[in-house]
C-alpha cells in the first residue's frame, strides 16, 4: 500500500479506471459522497478493487441526464436521410445501437423514429449503458415525465403510469423494438452490423486515449454504409476509416460501402456549416459541468447544481448556456440582482453573434434562441418593475 495516499486520490484513480473519464469529468463532490458512505477499511477496499466500491464510484460520477428526442435534428436526419437510403438499397429491416443510453430515452426515440418507416418486427434497437441501474430502469419501458421537454418528433409514449405520475409508459410497439444491456464502451461491441449508431454527449467525459478507443469500437460495429452520429462536442477529429455524411453540424459519419464505384464527376462541395461559437477544451469542461447541474436539478439538489454552474462559469466565463442556466437558477432562489448580472454578460456575448451562429452546449443551439431567452427574462423583470439585463 502506497504511503501517504489519500482516500480521495484512490477514489479518483478508481473512477478513471472504472469509467475511462478524464479528471475534469470526475466531480470531486461525487467522490466525497462515496468516501463518506464507505466504512473504516475504505482504503483497503479501494486497493482491492472491491466490486461494491467500483459500482458506487461509477454511480457517483456517471451523468444520466437525457430526454426524449434530445437534439431533434439527429432524429430528423435519420428519418429523412438515413432511412430513405436504406430503403433505396433494398433494406427491409434496420438495426440500431444507442450507446450510452442512460435510462432509455434515446433508444426509445430512435425506435420510434425507425418504426415510422419500418414495421416493429423489422426494427431492432439495442440500448447499452455502463450502469446496471440505468439498464434496469430502461427495461421497464417507463419514461420520466421530466424528459418530455418538447413535442415528440414521432409518437413514443402513451399515458402516465397509474402508480407514479412522475412516469409515463412507452408505447408497446416502440418498447417491443428496444432491448437493453450493460456494456462498457471501451470493450468490444456486443454485436456488429448496425445500420445506425448514436453516441451523443458521451465522449466529452472520456480521457483522450479512452475516447479514441471508444470511437474505434463504435466504427467497427457499423455495417457497410452504416451511419454513426456523435454529439456536437464529442470529437476532436474525424473518426479514422469513416467518411463525413450529411451536414457538418450533425457530426455524422458513414462506413464506406465496399467496392463502391468512384463518381464520374466531382460532387459539389458541401454547404458550409453555420458559424459556431467555438468549442474549446474549457467549453467542453463547462458543458460537462452543465450536464451535471441539470442532473442535480432533476434530482432536486439545487445547491449542488448551483455549485456546478459556478464552476462552469469559472472554467469558461463566456459559456452562454451556463450563464443563462445559472441566472435562471439564481432567479428561482430569489437572488435576482446576481441573476441580472449573469444575463447581462450573456447578452453582451450573444449580441456579437448572428442569429444563425450556433452556440455549443448540451445541445447546439442558434444564437437566436439565447437572444430570445434573454429577452424573455428582461421582459419578465420589466413587468415586475426590475432593471432589464
Amino acid at each position: 500500500m502506497s504511503a501517504g495516499v489519500t482516500l480521495h486520490e484512490l477514489l479518483r484513480d478508481l473512477a478513471r479506471e472504472a469509467t475511462g473519464f478524464s479528471d475534469t469529468a470526475i466531480a470531486p463532490d461525487a467522490l466525497a459522497r462515496v468516501a463518506a458512505a464507505l466504512a473504516g477499511d475504505a482504503i483497503a477496499r479501494c486497493f482491492a478493487r472491491d466490486p461494491a466500491v467500483v459500482e458506487a464510484v461509477r454511480k457517483a460520477v456517471v451523468v444520466g441526464e437525457t430526454s426524449l428526442f434530445r437534439q431533434r435534428d439527429h432524429f430528423a436526419f435519420v428519418a429523412d436521410t438515413v432511412v430513405p437510403r436504406l430503403r433505396a438499397r433494398g433494406a427491409t429491416a434496420v438495426r440500431a445501437w444507442s450507446s450510452g443510453c442512460a435510462c432509455g430515452e434515446e433508444a426509445w426515440s430512435l425506435a420510434a423514429t425507425l418504426c415510422a418507416s419500418f414495421s416493429e418486427a423489422d426494427v431492432d434497437v439495442l440500448g447499452t449503458d455502463l450502469l446496471a441501474d440505468h439498464v434496469a430502469a430502461a427495461s421497464r419501458a417507463l419514461c420520466r415525465t421530466s424528459s418530455l421537454r418538447a413535442p415528440p418528433l414521432f409518437p413514443v409514449v402513451v399515458e402516465r403510469d397509474q402508480e407514479d405520475d412522475a412516469l409515463v409508459a412507452v408505447r408497446p410497439d416502440v418498447a417491443a423494438c428496444a432491448r437493453f444491456a450493460v456494456h462498457d464502451l471501451r470493450d468490444a461491441p456486443p454485436v456488429t452490423g448496425f445500420d445506425v449508431i448514436m453516441c451523443r454527449n458521451v465522449l466529452l467525459f472520456f480521457a483522450a486515449d479512452e475516447a479514441r478507443r471508444v470511437v474505434a469500437n463504435l466504427a467497427s460495429a457499423l455495417a457497410p454504409g452504416g451511419v454513426l452520429v456523435f454529439g456536437p462536442v464529442d470529437l476532436q477529429s474525424q473518426p479514422p476509416g469513416l467518411a463525413a455524411f450529411g451536414p457538418p453540424e450533425l457530426c455524422a459519419f458513414e462506413r464506406p460501402q465496399p467496392f463502391a464505384r468512384a463518381p464520374r464527376s466531382t460532387p459539389p462541395a458541401p454547404a458550409p456549416a453555420p458559424a459556431r461559437h467555438a468549442a474549446t477544451s474549457s467549453t467542453t469542461d463547462a458543458i460537462a459541468l452543465h450536464l451535471r447541474a441539470l442532473a442535480c436539478v432533476e434530482d432536486g439538489d439545487v445547491d449542488q447544481a448551483a455549485r456546478h454552474l459556478a464552476n462552469a462559469a469559472h472554467v469558461a466565463p463566456a459559456y452562454v448556456p451556463g450563464l443563462v442556466e445559472r441566472a435562471l437558477l439564481l432567479e428561482r432562489r430569489g437572488d435576482v440582482a446576481v441573476a441580472r448580472e449573469h444575463m447581462r454578460t450573456a447578452a453582451r456575448i450573444v449580441d456579437a453573434l448572428d442569429d444563425d451562429d450556433v452556440i455549443v452546449g448540451p445541445e447546439p443551439t442558434p444564437a437566436r434562441f439565447w437572444r430570445a431567452s434573454i429577452a424573455a427574462f428582461a421582459d419578465r423583470h420589466d413587468r415586475q418593475g426590475g432593471d432589464a439585463p
